[in-house]
């Protein structure tokens, strides 16, 4: 089983929502295996909203997604970090030749 990045922030209009965010992320780290609507995960109130959420690597490398919130009933797909697949693109840059 994999486990996605902790996250450590999520906003929405720049007011903390990172406990909310957290709940749906659920305990694996893995958005409970399932896509979410907008409106479950940001709440009735958040058509025309501005969105943030970080996330930190076990490596304390930060990574972060945003977006606007345009449709309540849109899915958010949110990207799917997790620590293995960070470490093989880490591996991958650092192979690479820049002469």
């Amino acid at each position: 089983m994999f486990r996605g990045l902790d996250i450590i922030k999520a906003t929405i209009n720049n007011h903390d929502i990172t406990e909310r965010i957290k709940h749906y992320y659920g305990v694996n780290n893995d958005w409970q295996n399932r896509v979410w609507k907008n409106k479950e995960i940001f709440g009735d109130n958040s058509l025309k909203s501005n969105y943030y959420i970080e996330f930190k690597s076990s490596k304390n490398v930060k990574y972060w997604f945003n977006g606007f919130v345009n449709n309540l009933d849109e899915y958010l797909y949110a990207p799917n970090y997790k620590e293995e697949i960070i470490e093989e693109i880490n591996n991958s840059l650092s192979n690479l030749n820049f002469n």
